[in-house]
């Protein structure tokens, strides 16, 4: 019986070597990729909160697939990522950072919209359909080549100069688009 266990010890450390072989092979994708970690980087005083928050969301609903890794998924994306002074705007009108979570979700992924536009792709009185889903949409308006954002509660933004990722454009936004 003693040398039984030993096998089965034995051929469970060599599977579990293995596994460890090929999974260590494999790139392991960091959460929010590129475009998360050069919102870190670059502009590290104005995008602290979303960065921390996306990575909250993630840990929070990825089990539930309510929030996924948009930034680093493999399809292309919009974003429009609120800087600091608008996450503590919305903060404040929300409980604080630690408010009404599942809403903050929805607004994260109501700034985030299908398919990678440049300044050039958006078109006067557009519908831009956020991610969020349920009827969600931007508006968009466009006076003399400047590009005006207009989310569900009637606030508005000009669009900045975007950020361009392969995948991922991320225009940094003075203002935390709202859905309701």
């Amino acid at each position: 019986m003693n040398s039984l266990k030993k096998v089965v010890f034995l051929c469970s450390v060599i599977c579990l070597f293995i596994m460890n072989i090929r999974l260590g092979a494999q790139e392991v994708k960091e959460i929010g990729g590129e475009p998360l970690e050069q919102l870190k980087k670059d502009f590290k005083e104005r995008f602290i909160y979303y960065t921390f928050d996306y990575l909250r969301m993630y840990k929070t609903f990825a089990k539930d697939n309510t929030f996924v890794d948009y930034l680093n998924d493999g399809n292309e994306y919009t974003v429009f990522a609120p800087v600091e002074e608008a996450m503590e705007q919305y903060y404040s009108e929300n409980g604080g950072r630690n408010g009404n979570i599942p809403r903050l979700r929805n607004t994260m992924k109501y700034n985030i919209v299908k398919g990678r536009m440049l300044p050039e792709d958006f078109k006067n009185e557009q519908k831009l359909r956020t991610i969020y889903g349920s009827g969600s949409y931007i508006d968009v308006i466009v006076k003399k080549g400047k590009v005006t954002l207009k989310d569900m509660q009637g606030n508005s933004v000009k669009l900045p100069k975007p950020m361009i990722f392969e995948k991922v454009v991320i225009y940094p936004l003075d203002v935390c688009l709202r859905y309701q």
